[in-house]
């Protein structure tokens, strides 16, 4: 049996509903490991799904000693977030690589990233390399290549759902934060940076992400749907811990919150307006809305003068509502 201060990486696999993906997840990170020489686990969280996902699994690897297999029964809110939180509470890795159950991982990724990570400054915690999304949609398949055009060795300005992290600085910033709905990732990237740690990005590649290809009407209803309330609920995580200007050092965040600022005053003004008639009121919210145009084409994308404003009710309401306080959650072991 492996000792727990022998496991040099555990990888962290959530997933909901991907009978069609989890295999091949597991596949791949199995081969990795099983042509280094890390010892290693794997724990897999599964968020209740209802198809075959965790069957799959079992019966391809149900003599593996090393897969641990953990299921959120019951939750407050089921997430992406409360998955990976479970996921750190059950792992005993000096290191730990974050996966998504549609993610296969690259063979050379985990012993460079971790030698890097070895060799790196106290304040580099952690590691991404290149992904690769594979779009597909009825029979046809698309590869997009290098997704965030990573050529370089750099900080990194944001990470996603694929995350290898030193165990030790996620105990001491508190993993994710299992009260998000969306937007986790971000909202850890402000906590490390308030600590002056940081991610940095290599060009070796690290995931396939296989996911469908999703047209206009997908992304209509992503915006309406409740995840639209994350970046909200990850503003506000940071002003209760009295945390204001990281917000400004994630590009992802900065995009949003700048508009929005805009498009919340032009609210309070336009109102002022309408209570006492005066034009000055009025004036100022055109021209409030006339800078902001300008920043978000000459900054941004035009796109953000847009989505500034499909969420700024959202992003209000999480700013009203969310209160990050420990939600309730089930989690049974399967084996």
């Amino acid at each position: 049996m492996i000792q727990t201060n022998d496991i040099i990486i555990s990888i962290v696999v959530i997933c909901k509903n991907e009978e069609g993906k989890i295999l091949k997840c597991l596949n791949s990170i199995f081969h990795c490991l099983e042509i280094s020489d890390f010892k290693f686990e794997v724990i897999l969280v599964d968020s209740n799904s209802t198809d075959r996902t965790i069957e799959k699994a079992i019966n391809q690897y149900s003599h593996n000693p090393f897969l641990h297999i953990y299921q959120i029964t019951e939750a407050d809110l089921f997430s992406a977030s409360l998955g990976r939180y479970v996921g750190l509470h059950k792992s005993k890795g000096k290191y730990i690589l974050f996966l998504d159950g549609d993610m296969e991982l690259e063979d050379q990724f985990l012993p460079q990233a971790i030698l890097k990570l070895e060799n790196s400054p106290e304040s580099c915690v952690g590691i991404i390399g290149i992904r690769n999304d594979i779009l597909t949609k009825e029979n046809n398949q698309m590869k997009i290549s290098n997704v965030y055009n990573t050529t370089i060795e750099k900080r990194a300005a944001h990470f996603g759902g694929a995350l290898l992290i030193e165990r030790k600085i996620l105990d001491e910033v508190g993993g994710h934060n299992p009260n998000l709905i969306s937007n986790e990732e971000p909202e850890l990237y402000l906590r490390l940076i308030e600590r002056n740690y940081y991610i940095k990005e290599i060009p070796i590649e690290m995931i396939n992400h296989y996911d469908k290809k999703i047209d206009i009407n997908d992304k209509i209803k992503a915006l309406f749907s409740k995840r639209s309330l994350g970046i909200g609920q990850c503003i506000k995580a940071s002003l209760l811990r009295k945390s204001f200007s990281p917000l400004f050092q994630h590009n992802q965040i900065k995009q949003f919150i700048i508009p929005i600022l805009f498009d919340i005053v032009s609210v309070f003004t336009f109102i002022l307006y309408l209570v006492n008639g005066q034009v000055l009121f009025l004036f100022l919210t055109v021209l409030l809305q006339i800078l902001n145009a300008v920043i978000c084409t000459t900054l941004y994308k035009s796109s953000k003068f847009i989505l500034s404003k499909v969420f700024l009710i959202p992003t209000i309401i999480a700013l009203i509502n969310f209160k990050n306080t420990t939600q309730h959650f089930i989690v049974k072991k399967i084996q």
